[in-house]
């Protein structure tokens, strides 16, 4: 079922805490995916320190307006080359685990990274090995995670190392954790062999592990050269229709927030999900 129609928060700019909230809340979305950096004015790095006094000022800042933090952001990546960096970057999500709850945010998300340093694909994305270096990232992770009971929420991304919907099944498999799910974006999954087959796509994700999905990400795409090119809701080829189809049959209570959004458009990109 829809739980909420929201946004990726950075889509309106880089404001103070108070004005994004009540600028979502103006345009009828009720929750948001905060990366804090990209999004709140004062906060200029993803590894910035952030206060407890200023995470429950914006806290409360967003519930003044009625607008959840369904996704507080840490993208970074989790199978980086270089050890060290990949230290650090672990270091930063523990920091956003400890974020979440003051911010009350439903889950921490990220994707699954690329050994590459500047995350772009390598055919060695898809290795078991490749997998096995997030994987333990990921249990790292999870030790705090749980402690502290926050849900880490995964996005699969078609060249990164969680690419597919199978992949996806076995990471949540192997972990065996409450507080692993799900952030699914259809168009993340679709390349040139299969985005003609998005339906398949989608249904096959809710058909393995359609219970551990909290979140999906919406956006729209066209093919381009026989690549898959993003593009604003409503003009390119995704169904939306069948997506708000799968979400509204699911038994979960699901978040769909906005990405790649034209906000001037905001009414009716809206009109797709009635």
């Amino acid at each position: 079922m829809i739980h909420s129609i929201g946004i990726r928060a950075s889509d309106f700019g880089k404001l103070e805490s108070d004005q994004l909230a009540k600028i979502v809340r103006k345009n009828n979305l009720n929750s948001v995916q905060l990366p804090l950096h990209k999004a709140i004015k004062g906060i200029d790095s993803i590894s910035d320190y952030i206060a407890k006094e200023t995470l429950q000022m914006i806290a409360n800042h967003f519930k003044r307006e009625c607008v959840s933090i369904a996704v507080l952001g840490c993208y970074l990546n989790y199978a980086h080359p270089n050890k060290r960096i990949r230290e650090q970057h672990l270091e930063t999500f523990k920091n956003h685990i400890a974020y979440a709850n003051d911010l009350d945010a439903r889950v921490i998300g990220t994707e699954t990274g690329s050994v590459l340093a500047d995350y772009a694909f390598h055919p060695d994305n898809h290795t078991k090995e490749a997998y096995l270096v997030f994987a333990r990232s990921l249990e790292a992770l999870l030790i705090e995670a749980q402690e502290k009971e926050v849900t880490i929420a995964i996005e699969g991304v078609a060249d990164h190392i969680i690419h597919s919907n199978k992949k996806m099944k076995q990471i949540i498999k192997d972990m065996q954790s409450k507080y692993v799910k799900v952030i699914l974006d259809p168009v993340n999954l679709l390349t040139s062999d299969n985005y003609l087959m998005q339906e398949s796509v989608l249904k096959e994700a809710f058909d393995l592990f359609g219970d551990d999905v909290l979140i999906v990400h919406s956006k729209d795409f066209r093919v381009q050269e026989n690549k898959i090119i993003e593009t604003y809701h409503g003009t390119g080829d995704y169904n939306f229709s069948y997506l708000v189809e799968a979400v509204s049959s699911s038994s979960q209570s699901i978040d769909i927030l906005l990405e790649n959004t034209n906000v001037k458009d905001l009414e009716n990109i809206l009109t797709l999900f009635q």
